[in-house]
């Protein structure tokens, strides 16, 4: 840890220098902790699942096929993936 200090008037804007120099110094610590590179890391697949949602799983969750309940995961037979897991008694993928 350093004893730099910043001190800013109010309603002084930091130089883009001093900016991109805490910028560096923020992500210098912020490797050296290794809990929280692992924070971030966990915030980041979070947020990604979140943002990629339709497409990492574009079927309808509350989609209901009874013709297809109880099945476990297969391809049909025609090559195409059925179910990606197994499926509710109302048909829905779990």
């Amino acid at each position: 840890m350093s004893d730099e200090t910043l001190t800013l008037q109010i309603g002084e804007a930091a130089r883009p220098a001093e900016q991109r120099q805490d910028v560096r110094r923020v992500l210098r610590e912020l490797i050296r902790n290794k809990a929280a590179l692992l924070g971030l890391a966990i915030l980041v697949l979070v947020t990604g699942s979140a943002v990629l949602a339709s497409v990492i799983s574009p079927a309808d969750p509350l989609l209901q096929d009874v013709s297809v309940r109880l099945k476990p995961p297969t391809l049909e037979g025609d090559g195409r993936p059925g179910p990606p897991a197994r499926t509710d008694h109302l048909g829905r993928d779990i």
